[in-house]
């Protein structure tokens, strides 16, 4: 329940949100998610950010509530996206991200997947990429290694989203975000040899 003062604030700062959408180029989405779908979603955001709104932090009231508007529409699109990895068979489909950002793009994947029809050669290449793989998540310490192997399924860890991550260990979302591309900076550096 909101209280009359914090309804007549959502109501004054409505507009927010179509700003929002447009500014973070939210309307082009990958997710076909109409503008009234992306307007109710930032609307959960501006409910949530006059809750929360503290005059004494010093924040102007329509920054902080662009920023709510905007992690409210940006963490709804990332829970969407973690749903279409996973079939209906329920088995996670983790291993397809990528890890190298520039020109050579290699998949976790490509280093953990056992695969038959790869020829002798080929398998021993995959056999020390696999060694070399879990030597380096093994040097990270608990919480990172956490990280990584709950967001790529490996080494027996089950699959966690980073909001999941987010509420095992007590932190923000965010947080989780950047250390685990911080993890993924670290894997692409000291794998570059064996590419």
């Amino acid at each position: 329940m909101i209280t009359p003062q914090q309804e007549r604030l959502v109501l004054e700062n409505i507009k927010l949100i179509g700003l929002v959408i447009k500014r973070y180029h939210f309307q082009y989405n990958d997710l076909n998610l109409s503008y009234l779908d992306l307007f109710s979603i930032g609307k959960i955001g501006l409910i949530e950010g006059v809750r929360n709104f503290d005059p004494a932090k010093g924040y102007k009231i329509s920054t902080f509530l662009c920023k709510c508007i905007k992690n409210e529409i940006a963490n709804y699109m990332r829970m969407c996206h973690a749903q279409k990895r996973r079939p209906i068979g329920g088995k996670d489909l983790s291993l397809d991200q990528e890890i190298y950002s520039d020109k050579d793009t290699v998949a976790l994947e490509y280093y953990v997947a056992k695969t038959d029809f790869l020829c002798f050669d080929e398998q021993l290449v995959q056999a020390e990429l696999y060694e070399a793989l879990f030597r380096e998540i093994s040097k990270l310490d608990d919480f990172h290694r956490e990280i990584i192997c709950h967001s790529f399924s490996l080494f027996s860890y089950s699959h966690m989203t980073q909001g999941e991550l987010a509420q095992k260990f007590g932190v923000k979302q965010p947080f989780i975000s950047k250390e685990y591309h911080r993890c993924l900076k670290i894997l692409k550096e000291n794998l570059r040899e064996f590419l």
